[in-house]
């Protein structure tokens, strides 16, 4: 996958230590930026930056390997995260720890830090965004990941020092990070490269070579993911669909297009049924209802004008228990008609119950691989 997480820049460092340039919001960093002219407001360029960002954790400094243990280690023996620390004294702790791991076996060749870059796609970060997945929390995965299979691959039994900042300050969400040049045991950690096409010299190991696989293996995993979330979300559209086309007949008491499968076909002729029982007392009701609308007005006719003769008595009367007798049987078949209605909405709600049940189930499955997907 080319769009994803990439290596875009290496370094080896051979000056004093500098730990917080891996701080996008110290004064380091702006004072760069103000030299290259071009300041900028952090996560300006991020597609909804402000609805995933940590605000409190901006400009924090991750630190990983056994430096870790030695930066969490307080003066009087006890530990405490340093991701409960403050930024500053994260920092400083660091620092003070990396420049005495170093006076041990020294810095070989001069080497302070390996530095090189990760930076994620815009195009991967928009697509993270847009199925709720925080672009933050899958490049702080992916450098945990980078860093642990390169120890297994090339320090197996050793553990290697390593610090990281995020920053959201460019186009593209990126990750700085320090590696030590010494090991936990005081061997060397080389971040060799293979330059141009040119064979490494000296035995010589690809060491950024193995990074970039990894990263291009951790990509196509997450391309998958996506292909997964868009099939998802076009059959939970499709369901969707179905669903409101179930909706509108239940509510309309038409009957409905038939669900695919034979064993909805016995289900299906029995919905038919009803459907017909419906029908034909929904006309026996209204042909009845239209006869007693009928038979009131001419009978509010045959009482006007008043006072009626005697014959004209004897035929008002007639009409008005034929009048009566209509409304009893109108009063049947509308009753007729709500039960079979009532039939009829039963066995469709039955029938159409997966449907539900699908769109249910599907969102659920989609809500919970989004969450899963970062550890992909």
């Amino acid at each position: 996958m080319k769009n994803g997480i990439m290596i875009v820049k290496k370094k080896t460092w051979r000056s004093a230590i500098r730990i917080n340039y891996l701080d996008e919001t110290s004064p380091e960093k702006q004072r760069q930026q103000r030299q290259k002219a071009e300041i900028k407001t952090i996560g300006e360029k991020l597609q909804q930056f402000n609805d995933y960002a940590d605000k409190d954790n901006l400009g924090r400094v991750h630190v990983g390997g056994f430096f870790h243990r030695a930066v969490a280690q307080n003066p009087d023996g006890t530990f405490t995260a340093p991701a409960n620390l403050p930024k500053d004294e994260v920092k400083r702790r660091l620092l003070k720890n990396w420049q005495q791991h170093l006076k041990k076996a020294g810095a070989p060749r001069g080497i302070v830090q390996h530095r090189f870059v990760l930076s994620m796609s815009r195009e991967q970060h928009d697509l993270l965004v847009k199925y709720g997945i925080n672009p933050d929390t899958v490049l702080h995965e992916r450098v945990r990941l980078v860093m642990k299979e390169f120890r297994e691959k090339f320090h197996a039994g050793d553990s290697v020092g390593y610090a990281y900042g995020l920053h959201h300050d460019t186009d593209n969400l990126h990750a700085h990070i320090a590696v030590c040049p010494r090991s936990e045991r005081l061997n060397y950690v080389g971040l060799s490269d293979q330059l141009g096409g040119k064979q490494i010299a000296n035995g010589q190991k690809n060491q950024l070579g193995f990074l970039k696989k990894i990263c291009e293996r951790e990509n196509g995993k997450l391309a998958k993911s996506f292909s997964t979330f868009a099939e998802r979300e076009r059959l939970l559209e499709q369901l969707k669909q179905q669903r409101n086309a179930a909706d509108y007949f239940y509510l309309k008491a038409k009957l409905p297009p038939p669900l695919p499968g034979r064993e909805n076909r016995k289900a299906y002729d029995e919905l038919k049924r009803k459907h017909r029982q419906v029908r034909h007392h929904s006309r026996q009701f209204h042909g009845q209802r239209t006869l007693l609308r009928n038979a009131a007005a001419a009978l509010a006719g045959m009482a006007n004008p008043l006072p009626l003769e005697p014959p004209q008595v004897r035929k008002f009367c007639t009409a008005a228990m034929s009048l009566f007798s209509l409304a009893g049987r109108m009063r049947q078949s509308q009753q007729r008609l709500f039960r079979s209605r009532a039939r009829y909405f039963h066995l469709h709600q039955t029938y159409y119950q997966p449907i539900r049940y699908a769109v249910s189930a599907h969102i659920r499955q989609t809500r919970q691989a989004q969450r899963q997907s970062v550890h992909i």
